[in-house]
């Protein structure tokens, strides 16, 4: 404790030494989720971020041609079956902040043109397999594994694959199945059944954090851990170092192996062996009385061209609608995707009003990862390193606030035995 102490004062004299119950590193909703609880039982913790904003893959962008008018450039959709999540809304008491999302349809993109996606689909083939959905497990299986049977090859190759792949923004074919589309019984009626917030679910975490009240810094980018005397000294790429009981990562599983190397070495090993996949997003707004077509929750290219297009329509604006466009690689080539989001909307350049672009990193877990909360527990040497994040119980927020509430637990159960 003195060397670190000791250390801390030589590497900055901004952040005097004060020894936390725990240090978050990354400041998306796993990490966000994971400090409020912690905060909640009274525990000092801080959490460190190295972008200039919270939300990670949640990424709401406010447009500046109209800042009425906003979009989700990453994360989009929210459940009332997200049960953990709201629980932390009625905890917070901001319901009212809450609002609904119109259920309109995904539709298709095939030659040209925008249509029903069941013009793509081989009915007798569906009826004929479907059955097979009711004894058919999915344990052990990959997403092409487990579908494939069950809608028909030809509905699968033709069509199922990229409406799947629409759905994490990857390819989902060798995707665990067990991890994909999780049925959740349970649901919280009182909140609308596809929701998001007043300004996008950007919102809902700086609420959570404002409400919640606990410590953050942004444009912290963690450069080491180090683990000595039963203490964590995390250094920034700054200089600035702090200590901590416990350590939490919550960034991807890349970042957590280099920065587990030293001190969880299993760990680390485990972590790099996850694959990530990269992707980029465009969106397009754009006055309604430019478009023609009709409101949609989404478009799904039945070729290659684009992942998807998930449409704003669900929150209506008086006077703009919104497409973002996913794609399955960082956007290099501006002009000919803006090009190309006009083909599909039928509209001219000259329509869109702004255009932003982004870019995602999500991790593409294979067969060889289910189970990755036992795998992390089988290797683990010391009880208060912390993994958060998409990696353990599937891609949704809810399941990254699910990992967050259970790994809070742990903690709970170990201080209290």
């Amino acid at each position: 404790m003195k060397f670190f102490m000791l250390f801390c004062r030589m590497e900055t004299s901004r952040n005097p030494p004060f020894l936390y119950d725990c240090i978050v590193i990354g400041g998306g909703i796993s990490g966000i989720t994971f400090t409020h609880k912690l905060h909640q039982r009274g525990e000092n913790v801080l959490l460190l971020e190295k972008e200039q904003r919270l939300g990670g893959q949640v990424q709401t962008h406010v447009s500046s041609y109209d800042s009425h008018f906003w979009a989700e450039l990453g994360a989009h959709t929210c459940y009332n079956s997200y049960t953990r999540l709201l629980s932390m809304v009625t905890d917070l008491h901001i319901e009212q902040y809450v609002r609904p999302v119109e259920g309109y349809k995904y539709m298709l993109y095939a030659d040209g043109k925008i249509s029903n996606p069941m013009s793509k689909v081989s009915v007798p083939s569906l009826l004929m397999h479907g059955p097979r959905i009711f004894f058919t497990s999915k344990s052990g299986k990959t997403v092409r594994d487990y579908f494939r049977p069950i809608v028909g090859s030809g509905n699968y190759d033709r069509l199922f694959s990229n409406m799947f792949r629409a759905v994490m923004s990857q390819n989902a074919d060798d995707y665990p199945a067990e991890l994909f589309l999780k049925g959740r019984k349970e649901r919280l009626k009182q909140f609308p059944r596809k929701f998001t917030f007043e300004q996008g679910l950007s919102s809902l975490l700086e609420r959570i954090v404002q409400s919640s009240g606990f410590n953050h810094l942004m444009g912290e980018e963690v450069s080491e851990v180090q683990y000595v005397d039963q203490i964590y000294s995390v250094t920034t790429r700054k200089g600035d170092c702090f200590l901590g009981k416990r350590v939490a990562f919550a960034t991807s599983p890349q970042v957590a192996s280099h920065l587990l190397h030293r001190i969880e070495p299993a760990m680390a090993k485990l972590l790099q062996s996850i694959p990530m996949a990269e992707s980029g997003t465009v969106h397009i707004v754009v006055p309604k009385d430019r478009l023609s077509v009709e409101k949609v929750a989404g478009i799904i290219p039945v070729g290659d061209d684009f992942f998807s297009a998930v449409s704003r329509d669900g929150v209506d604006h008086p006077g703009l609608r919104g497409f973002s466009f996913h794609y399955g690689q960082p956007i290099q080539d501006r002009e000919r995707i803006s090009g190309l989001a006009c083909r599909v909307l039928g509209i001219r350049p000259e329509d869109i009003v702004e255009t932003k672009f982004t870019s995602h990193l999500l991790p593409s877990l294979r067969m060889q990862h289910r189970g990755m909360a036992q795998q992390i527990e089988d290797v683990r040497l010391n009880d208060s390193v912390v993994m958060l994040g998409n990696y353990f119980y599937g891609q949704s927020l809810e399941d990254c606030v699910h990992r967050s509430f259970d790994e809070c637990n742990r903690l709970h159960s170990l201080s209290i035995s």
